[in-house]
C-alpha cells in the first residue's frame, strides 16, 4: 500500500487593509497642498481610503458652489478682479475658498488670466478638475445619505450650473431627524463626554455649536430638520456616520474630541498654513 502525508490544515492570517476615511478639509486641502498630497500617497500604502456621502454633500454645497458662485460673479461683472472683490466680500468659508481658488488658478492655469472670456473658461476647468479629485483617492464613499438631492446631482458642466445652484438653495442642509433619532446614544455619548471634560469646548470653536445644536434636537427632535440644528451638528454627523473601523483623517481640531466621544479612531493632520 502507497503511504502519503496528508497535509496539516493551517489557518491562513489574512490581513485586512487598514481604511481611512477622509473628512472635508482633507478632500479640499489635497488639491492645493503638497503636504497632504503626500500623506495621502502614504496612507495609500498602508491601506485603503473612503469618504462619505455626507462629506461630499459638504463639499459640493461648500467648497464647488462657491466656485459657481464666482463664475456667476465673473459672467455679471466681466471682470476678474471686481468678481473676486464681491466673492471676497463674504465672510468665513466663502472668504477661504476664494483664497484657494487662487491657488488652483495659479496651479492648474498656471497664472490668472485677467481676459474675461479666458477666466471664464479658466474657472470651468478648475470645477471640473475639482469635481473629479475628489473621488481620485477614494475607493468609494460610504454611510447614509446617498440619496439626497446634492449628491446625487451628475454636476457635468456649465449648462448644468444654474439647475445645480437652484438644487443646492433647496437643500441648504440635511433633513437629519431619522439619522438622529437612529444615533441618539452617539449624540447623546457626545454630550456626556463634552460635560466631564468641559475643557475640550476649547479646543475648537465649533464645539460649543456642537453641543448646544445637539442638545437643542434633543429637546425637540424636529429642529434637526431645521437650518441651524441641522447645519450645527455636521462635524458630529460625519464622526458619527463613519464606519466602524475606518480611521477619521482631518485637518479639524473638533475630530480629536468627537472621535474620542464616540471611541473611533483619527489622524489630525497639522500644517504650517
Amino acid at each position: 500500500m502507497n503511504k502519503f502525508k496528508r497535509k496539516k490544515n493551517t489557518k491562513i492570517e489574512v490581513k485586512h487593509k487598514s481604511q481611512f476615511l477622509l473628512e472635508n478639509t482633507i478632500q479640499i486641502r489635497k488639491l492645493w497642498d503638497k503636504n497632504v498630497q503626500d500623506e495621502i500617497a502614504r496612507l495609500k500604502d498602508q491601506g485603503e481610503l473612503y469618504s462619505s456621502h455626507y462629506v461630499l454633500y459638504e463639499y459640493k454645497t461648500g467648497f464647488i458652489g462657491s466656485l459657481i458662485k464666482f463664475h456667476s460673479l465673473l459672467r455679471i461683472e466681466r471682470d476678474v478682479s471686481r468678481a473676486f472683490g464681491l466673492l471676497s466680500n463674504k465672510h468665513g468659508r466663502i472668504q477661504n475658498y476664494t483664497n484657494i481658488l487662487t491657488s488652483l488658478w495659479t496651479k492648474v492655469h498656471g497664472s490668472i488670466s485677467t481676459d474675461y472670456e479666458n477666466a471664464l473658461a479658466d474657472v470651468e476647468v478648475i470645477i471640473e478638475w475639482a469635481l473629479v479629485a475628489f473621488m481620485g483617492d477614494v475607493k468609494k464613499l460610504v454611510g447614509n445619505f446617498s440619496q439626497n438631492e446634492v449628491v446625487k446631482y451628475n454636476l457635468k458642466g456649465i449648462t448644468d450650473f444654474k439647475e445645480y445652484e437652484n438644487i443646492c438653495k433647496d437643500n441648504t442642509f440635511v433633513n437629519l431627524k431619522d439619522f438622529f433619532q437612529q444615533h441618539k446614544p452617539h449624540f447623546n455619548a457626545i454630550i456626556e463626554f463634552l460635560n466631564k471634560n468641559p475643557k475640550t469646548l476649547k479646543q475648537n470653536q465649533q464645539l460649543p455649536r456642537i453641543k448646544e445644536s445637539i442638545e437643542e434636537i434633543f429637546n425637540n427632535l424636529d429642529k434637526a430638520d431645521r437650518h441651524n440644528p441641522s447645519r450645527g451638528i455636521a462635524d458630529a454627523v460625519i464622526a458619527i456616520d463613519a464606519p466602524i473601523g475606518q480611521t477619521i483623517v482631518t485637518t479639524d481640531t473638533a475630530y480629536p474630541v468627537l472621535c474620542a466621544a464616540l471611541n473611533k479612531p483619527h489622524e489630525l493632520w497639522r500644517f504650517k498654513n
